[in-house]
This record gives structure tokens, sequence and C-alpha cells, in this order.
């Protein structure tokens, strides 16, 4: 034990273990996860298209070539759709089985950033354990490690690659270059070249972080570099060119080119500013930005970063940079970097003596109180919200929503200043808890009220007993389907979107048989009664048989 770490240890009633720390990390991945299965619909567009990707492929058995309405999907790799389908062989098909994936992925995320602390910072053991709750604490994380998403399996073959890198930078050996080879290979397969933003900046800016040149030379560190990188791609392309010959030319096209180009250069949607990231940085940061010793040890840490900070420096700062220059941007999108940036977290706070806070830090508790009043004004003023937001009679209660809000963050002030002396790290740890417990707190309010508005289960259940009765098919008024009723459905055929300008009267007479699903006011939508109808959003979603059409 190093004496930084007995130091640590010996401080009365703040004594924090490393096993401690893990335990801590995760039991909070595992209240997160258990509270947005049991609270949580999976939330349209993107998880109920996920899973019915996932569903088309066990369906119809097809590993190779995932589809979506019928359709090739070539919008994301397979990696999250195979390991969905892989529990599924396992356990059965089940909704609570997928949403165990992404909770799995996220724990091998801690697994692989304790890893890499340990590499990184071999003389303080204190810093692997300790980012793994600040990790789970921080926002994006905390949102979206639940969710049928892409971004956390990237964020773990991320990871693994830099593990791989630094052993590559500090021994040199073949099974370094494998293993970095390896986890780009899962970014890759996960969510495609996106991956190499979070792996390349550490490759070529080597030098800068490494502290010292490679046993065998910057020469072969280079090579082996290379041959990582060409491990990577072989891994991505050993999936993408059997795929792109058996769903025919256009899914060839879209998958080796249209996607990655069409995001990079002019987004099919999310297109944002070059300054979106920028803008929402503080945001990335909670709650750690709202601790006073956050800003304390980062005014302490700012000399000469060590070597194992520079690497963190350099992932961080280069994934921020490059992914603000692509056009397609989401808050999620540089969640694969949060790793290193709780590294660097942990790094500032370990070993940090406990110091009484100035006169004017003891007052920065203005600012978790100024929101708080923020909340409570928006709260008492729930049209004013609705309009703004643009949903002016949704189903939504933004009143009550807003007032848990409230209630959340007088939690994470409470837990923050409550004891203002605490060390850096257990005052971290404690914003990180509060956080989650945040979140918690919001996601059992919502699975007893708002959530309701997203949950597509039950018109999609109304839809399979239908087809079950009246024997389909199945068509979607009122926009894009996105798979929103397949998979909740456990439908066998795929919904087909029905074109805004046809006559639904007319499809009705030529398929007896069929079911109509969507919008209530959607342009195209049937003129009779619908036989089910329940919230959805800011409006309604109905179902309608085709045999009640007006004879």
């Amino acid at each position: 034990m190093t004496t930084t770490t007995t130091e640590h240890a010996a401080r009365p009633g703040l004594a924090r273990t490393a096993a401690a720390d893990l335990a801590l990390a995760a039991a909070m991945l595992l209240v997160l996860g258990v509270t947005a299965i049991l609270f949580r619909p999976p939330l349209p567009v993107d998880e109920t298209r996920y899973l019915t990707v996932a569903w088309d492929m066990t369906r119809a058995g097809n590993l190779l070539v995932p589809h979506l309405d019928g359709q090739g999907y070539t919008h994301k790799p397979p990696l999250l759709f195979w390991a969905i389908r892989l529990v599924w062989a396992v356990a059965g098909v089940s909704e609570t089985a997928a949403r165990l994936v992404p909770v799995g992925f996220a724990a091998g995320l801690l697994w692989a950033t304790h890893a890499l602390g340990r590499r990184l910072w071999p003389e303080r053991p204190g810093v692997a354990p300790l980012a793994l709750p600040l990790l789970v604490g921080m926002g994006p994380v905390t949102l979206f490690a639940t969710m049928v998403m892409f971004d956390v399996p990237v964020a773990l073959g991320v990871t693994i690659a830099l593990i791989g890198l630094h052993d590559l930078a500090h021994r040199g050996l073949p099974r370094d270059m494998v293993v970095t080879g390896l986890g780009l290979g899962i970014g890759l397969l996960a969510k495609g070249p996106v991956a190499a933003v979070f792996v390349l900046p550490a490759l070529i800016a080597a030098p800068l972080w490494a502290g010292r040149v490679p046993p065998h030379g910057w020469k072969r560190f280079a090579l082996q570099g290379l041959g990582a990188v060409a491990i990577g791609i072989v891994l991505i392309l050993g999936w993408a060119l059997p795929a792109a010959l058996a769903g025919g030319p256009e899914f060839a096209r879209m998958l080796l080119w249209g996607q990655t180009a069409g995001r990079v250069v002019q987004a099919f949607d999310h297109a944002r500013p070059w300054w979106f990231y920028p803008a929402i940085l503080p945001a990335m940061l909670l709650p750690f930005l709202v601790v006073p010793a956050f800003w304390r040890r980062l005014r302490a840490s700012l000399g000469r970063p060590d070597a194992g900070s520079r690497l963190c420096l350099v992932v961080a700062a280069g994934a921020f940079l490059t992914m603000s220059f692509v056009s397609a941007k989401q808050i999620h999108y540089l969640l694969p970097a949060l790793g290193p940036v709780a590294l660097l977290l942990a790094r500032m706070a370990d070993g940090a003596p406990m110091r009484p806070l100035n006169r004017w830090l003891r007052r920065t508790w203005l600012l978790p109180a100024a929101l708080v009043v923020v909340a409570g004004i928006i709260a008492a003023l729930p049209p004013v919200v609705g309009r703004l937001a643009g949903m002016s009679g949704t189903v939504i209660a933004w009143g009550p929503l807003a007032v848990a809000l409230v209630a959340g963050l007088a939690v994470v002030a409470a837990a923050i200043y409550a004891s203002p002396d605490l060390d850096p790290a257990a005052a971290l740890k404690r914003a990180a808890l509060a956080w989650v417990g945040v979140l918690v707190m919001l996601t059992v309010y919502g699975g007893l009220g708002p959530f309701r508005a997203f949950d597509i289960r039950p018109a999609a259940q109304e839809v399979a007993r239908l087809v079950a009765a009246d024997g389909g098919p199945v068509v979607f008024v009122g926009g894009s389907h996105d798979g929103m009723l397949d998979f909740q459905g456990r439908l066998t055929a795929p919904v087909t979107e029905f074109p805004a300008d046809g006559d639904i009267t007319r499809w009705a007479s030529d398929n007896p048989g069929g079911i109509i699903a969507g919008r209530i006011d959607a342009r195209g939508a049937p003129g009779w009664p619908p036989v089910y109808v329940q919230p959805f959003r800011s409006r309604q979603m109905a179902v309608w048989r085709a045999a009640d059409r007006p004879q």
C-alpha cells in the first residue's frame, strides 16, 4: 500500500477502500438498470427501433443483414443486435432480457475503465476504483447507460483499445497490438467509423503522453499501431463486405459510403452547428461543476499533467474537437470520451487533502439554490412551459415533472453542501450518488404518469391481437414508423409505411383483413372510427380495422 493510500484511509470517518468504490459503482449501475426496466418503457423512436431490428434478425434468422420495416438497415453495424440476439438465444425473447444488454455493456465499461486506470497510475491504486462511481454519476452515462443504444458499446471498445495502446507504448508486445485492434474493432462493429475518433488521436499523439520512448522505438510502435488499425478494419469489413454482397447494390452503397459521408458532411438527422458541443459541455460535466472541491482541485491541477492525465486529455480533447466539426451531433455521441474524463477527475481528487472552504467557495451553494428557484417558477407555470416547448396540450404533466426536478435539485444541493469540508474524493462521490438518486426518483415518478405518453406497448399489443384475429397485413399512417410496433407486438411480418397521398379506403377494400395504425389526426388516416386509441407523446395513437371501413 502506498503512502498516499495509507494517509487517505487513515482520515477519520472518510475511509474509502477500493472495494467499497467498486461496490458503490456496481450498486449505482444496478439500481439505474432495475429502475429503468421497471418504470420506464423503451422510448420511441430509438429504443423501439433497435429492439425491432434485433427482433427481425431473430425472427428471420439473418445475422448478416439487419432489416427495419422490411428494408435493409444500414444506419448502424450489428454488434448491439448480435448481443441482444445472443441473450435471447439463452434466456428467450423478452423485453427485459434485451434491456439488460446495455447494462451489461456498461458493466464491461466499468471493468475496462478500472483496468485502464490501474495502468495509467500504478503508483496511485485509489484512482482507478474512484473513477467508477464518478463515471456512473456523470450526466450522459447516468441517462444512457440503461438505454438500448450504441454509445456504451462504443465506449467499451474504445477503452479496451486505449488499454492496448498504453501497453503498446510501454511493452510493445504483439498481444498489445491485438488488444488495441480488437478494441477498435468492437467500437467499429458497434457504431462504425466514429469509434476511430476516440482512438486515433491517442495513437497519433503518443509521443505527447507516453512519457518515454517505447521499448522497441517509435518506428516499431508506429508499425504496430498501423497493425492494430488494420485488425480493427479487418473485423468491421469481415461483416460489412459479406453484408453488402447479400443486401444488394443500394444497401451496399449506403452501408459502405452513404451513411458515413452523409453524417460527416450533411447529417440525415441530428444536424447541429459546430458550437453545439461547447454549448452543452457544462451539462456533460454535471453534477461535478457545482462541487466546490472540483474547482479547487482543477486550479491545483493546472500545472504539468502526468503521463496518464495527458493520455486522457488527448482522448477527450481530440474527440471533442473532431466531433464538433461532424455534422450530426447529440450529447451522447461523446459518451466514449467520458471514461478518460472520469479518470481525470479521480486523479485530481485522489489523495487531495481535506481543507475548509474559503468564504467565496462557501457561497457557491447559491448556484444550486438558484436552479431550484428557477425550477420552482417553471413548476408554477406549466402552460408557459408547454408553449415554450411547442407541446401545448401535451398529455405530459409538465407541472408535476418540474416539481420532481425541484426536489431532485434540492437533493443534490443538500448532499453536496451538508458537509462542505469533505475531502475532494468524498465530495465528488457524494455528488455522483446524489445525481443517480435524482434520476432514479424522476424515473419512478415518470413511470407513475408521464412515461405513459411514450409507452407504445398497449397499441402494439392491440395490433397483434387484431392481426391474430383478422390476418393482417399492417400499415402505418402519419409519417415514419421506424419499427415502433414490430417488437412490442411481436409481429411476424414487417409494418409498411402508407404514403400520405394514398387512398386508405381503397387499401382497406383490397385488404379486408388489414390493420391500420398511426396518429388519429394524421394526413391520410381512416375516416371511420378506430377500435383503439391511446395517448402518445402530445397526440393520440389509434388502431383501425380495414373490415370496419364504410361499405
